[in-house]
Formats: C-alpha cells, sequence, structure tokens
C-alpha cells in the first residue's frame, strides 16, 4: 500500500516538474502577473489534499476497529485461561502501537486520567474498562467526519491507552531472586 502511494506520488511530482518545464520553455511563468499559483495547479493540490486525507481517515477507522477486536479477543482468552497470556501481552503491545498511531491522529494531547481515581480493582476489572473504553472509540472514530474531531474519541484514547499500560504493567512476569 505505502508502495502504491509512494508510486503515485513519485508519478504525480513527476508531471508536475514536466508541466513546470514546458510552460517555461513557452516563456510562460509558473504563476501569473500577480504572483498567484494557476487556478488550475490550486485544484490538483487540493484533490490530492483530499484524497490523502480520505485515506487516512479510512486508517483511523481501521485501526480503531482492530483495537476493539483485538480487546475482545483479549477478553475471551482471558476468560478461558484467568491469566494474560504471552500473545495477550503482544496484542496488547499491537494495541498500544494503534493507539499511539490514532492518538497522533486525533490530536490527543498527554492528559491520561490520573492513576488513583480510576485504578482497577483487578486485571479481570481492567480488561472489563478496557473493552468499554475501546468500544467508546470506535463508536466514536465510526461517527467523527475527516473534518472534526471527537472529544469523546479524544477521551476514550486516554483511558484505552491509560488501559493498556496498567494491564501491561500488572500482568507482566514477576522478576524473583
Amino acid at each position: 500500500m505505502k508502495k502504491n502511494f509512494l508510486t503515485n506520488f513519485l508519478i504525480q511530482v513527476t508531471l508536475f516538474v514536466i508541466c513546470l518545464g514546458v510552460q517555461n520553455a513557452y516563456g510562460q511563468n509558473r504563476r501569473d502577473g500577480e504572483g498567484r499559483i494557476p487556478e488550475s495547479l490550486q485544484e490538483r493540490l487540493a484533490e490530492m489534499r483530499i484524497r490523502e486525507n480520505k485515506k487516512e481517515f479510512k486508517k483511523l477507522v481501521k485501526r480503531s476497529e482492530t483495537v476493539a477486536s483485538l480487546t475482545k479477543e483479549i477478553r475471551y482468552s482471558y476468560e478461558k485461561h484467568k491469566v494474560l497470556t504471552p500473545k495477550d501481552q503482544k496484542k496488547l503491545t499491537k494495541i498500544r502501537k494503534l493507539l499511539k498511531k490514532i492518538r497522533r491522529d486525533l490530536n490527543a494531547k498527554e492528559n491520561f486520567p490520573p492513576l488513583h481515581d480510576r485504578k482497577p480493582k483487578s486485571i479481570s476489572h481492567a480488561i472489563d474498562s478496557l473493552q468499554y473504553s475501546t468500544s467508546q472509540l470506535f463508536s466514536a472514530v465510526k461517527k467523527i467526519t475527516r473534518h472534526s474531531i471527537s472529544v469523546t474519541a479524544v477521551q476514550s484514547s486516554n483511558t484505552t491507552w491509560w488501559l493498556v499500560k496498567f494491564l501491561r504493567l500488572k500482568s507482566a512476569p514477576q522478576d524473583r531472586k
């Protein structure tokens, strides 16, 4: 997918450079007499930005959907084994990486809930809270448009981030001497 984007981007840049060369070869300046970029070029650049924004928004929705499904898998695994398995730990790591990208796309700041306010009583409680917050995150992301930012989505991503951090620390194997 990145190759397609990179190839498409390079082709568009090459065509743009060729167009500028042709204009200069015929004695025309890239800008009109008043120093503005021609309207056709402005429209093309705007179309490219819109297409890129749509792709990024689809990625955001897909990431939040993946986080919600991974959380469900962790919950089912925990109900079955009564402990977070190494596979679950890897899923938590993947969730953390996806959340980092989601939070960047939502322009979320580092304002996590205080540790003492909503500290889960157990791993089971933390997993239930994690599933709830990821489902809230997914539904909030589905409702927003690519032009808006949802406060609920940002708060859910903050809570989910904190819960993943809590679970990773609580369920990490303890070193014994």
